[in-house]
């Protein structure tokens, strides 16, 4: 036998589902009334994810890019590229808090947004230059530097919805960034 559900909780629940007109009406209207406190999050969410396009086409590029251009061999970029990163992995966050406190003055949420935008425009540039520059070792010390400011900006992120979420939405923010970066990015 099937228990007996209490039908009045299933009306009371939050999560339940209907298509009625007072749910719609109450979801248009809460979509209105908290879209505009969306934007900050989409900043700091829907950004760096769709900014990781590029890092990920530069990343799956370059190892046939040095081949091609400069004779390497995979087992070569590959040690010298994770070389690059493990380095990058200790300079960008300390990079990117220098940017946070240096960009926002008292508001932090302002300098990682800040802080966001800067490190991306100045990790477009040496991306840019990685295939147009002649010899490999520039090419790498271009990587480099792509790889320090791409790493610094994807730190940033996190550290600005932690900032700007409130205490009950930290952890969903969080989550939240993570399935936008695994989706998009």
């Amino acid at each position: 036998e099937e228990p007996q559900r209490d039908r009045k909780a299933e009306e009371k629940d939050p999560l339940t589902f209907s298509l009625d007109k007072e749910s719609v009406t109450r979801v248009i209207v809460s979509c209105k009334r908290d879209l505009p406190r969306a934007a900050p999050y989409m900043a700091f969410i829907l950004g760096p994810s769709i900014i990781l396009c590029y890092t990920f086409g530069l990343l799956s590029w370059i190892p046939a890019m040095m081949e091609r251009s400069h004779a390497w061999p995979p087992q070569q970029t590959g040690a010298v590229l994770g070389a690059v990163f493990l380095v990058a992995g200790f300079i960008a966050p300390v990079l990117a808090s220098f940017c946070v406190n240096k960009l926002g003055g008292d508001n932090k949420a302002v300098g990682a947004a800040n802080a966001l935008l800067a490190l991306n425009l100045v990790a477009v540039v040496p991306a840019l230059l990685v295939p147009t520059l002649s010899t490999p070792e520039f090419a790498i010390v271009a990587f480099g530097l792509f790889a320090v400011f791409g790493v610094a900006s994807m730190t940033v992120p996190q550290v600005g919805l932690q900032l700007i979420a409130p205490a009950h939405f930290k952890a969903q923010a969080a989550a939240i960034w993570l399935l936008f970066t695994n989706l998009f990015g």
